[in-house]
């Protein structure tokens, strides 16, 4: 059993400077320096994939709540950007939190 988490409530805790070892659609990890913003609403998580991006530009993660859903959309400065819902959950066995996306 699984509980909706809002996006205000773990946006906070992932603010900041980031570096460590990140997946690539290769299937090979790589270092990457991350930079996490979150509004003063908590309603908007950006991220910035600026140092090891598979582009020369930085990679953007926007995350943003729309009424109980999270909605993501990534931007490389290069390929057209992409949409997608999810919905964050956190296990009721743990504190780890997933986001799956919507059906």
């Amino acid at each position: 059993m699984a509980n909706k988490v809002q996006l205000g409530q773990f946006c906070p805790l992932m603010s900041g400077q980031w570096h460590g070892s990140a997946a690539n659609p290769n299937g090979q990890s790589k270092q990457v320096t991350t930079s996490v913003l979150c509004s003063a609403d908590s309603n908007n998580m950006y991220i910035s994939v600026s140092q090891g991006a598979r582009f020369s530009n930085s990679e953007t993660w926007w995350f943003r709540a729309r009424g109980s859903d999270i909605e993501l959309i990534y931007s490389d400065g290069i390929n057209t950007d992409i949409s997608q819902l999810f919905v964050t959950v956190r296990a009721s066995t743990s504190s780890v939190e997933l986001m799956e996306p919507l059906s």
